[in-house]
């Protein structure tokens, strides 16, 4: 069987991916991992959130799960404090990652008015916190009662092979894990 030309792969990737990140201040650090099997020590040995971004409100184990198994983590990166993101990098795929960033209610009101005039982009709206938007199937922008928000999408860059998480179960993890992500906020 021929592997599909790189242009069709790459519609394929833009029909799932979806880039939702602020650019970090400072050149991203890879996150400690202290705690066994924590993308930044959630749980057992919570490192200081000054040094790890968001990234200690997901473990490795939680995320891989999200997606069924299919998709193994590779590196995180953490930067500064809380609200200035988490960044983690997939084995599958060229640059595939999962990006989250939490903040507050201006943050979330930016990004959703953003989506929301662009007809282009397909916005869903879900059932998490007060407000919450499904985005290109791929990314959660969401609110609690507390004005506490997050942002949290998968983009997956695939060449000349086939996808390696079905378009529903994307669209599963992520409203997964934004609802881990709020319980812990």
């Amino acid at each position: 069987m021929s592997k599909p030309p790189i242009a069709t792969s790459m519609l394929v990737c833009a029909m799932v991916a979806l880039w939702g990140c602020s650019k970090p201040e400072a050149p991203p650090t890879e996150a400690p991992t202290s705690a066994p099997g924590a993308v930044a020590g959630a749980a057992a040995s919570k490192p200081a959130a000054a040094t790890v971004g968001d990234c200690d409100l997901l473990t490795r184990e939680e995320i891989e799960r999200a997606f069924g198994g299919t998709l193994t983590i590779r590196s995180t990166s953490g930067r500064g404090g809380r609200g200035s993101g988490c960044t983690v990098t997939m084995e599958q795929g060229e640059a595939s990652e999962l990006v989250l960033q939490v903040g507050d209610r201006a943050a979330f009101e930016m990004r959703r008015d953003s989506f929301l005039s662009q007809t282009s982009i397909p916005c869903e709206a879900i059932d998490l916190g007060v407000e919450a938007y499904l985005v290109n199937g791929a990314q959660v922008i969401a609110i609690d009662a507390g004005g506490r928000s997050v942002s949290l999408g998968l983009t997956l860059f695939v060449f000349g092979e086939p996808m390696p998480v079905e378009r529903d179960a994307v669209a599963a993890g992520v409203k997964e894990l934004a609802a881990k992500v709020f319980e812990r906020l």
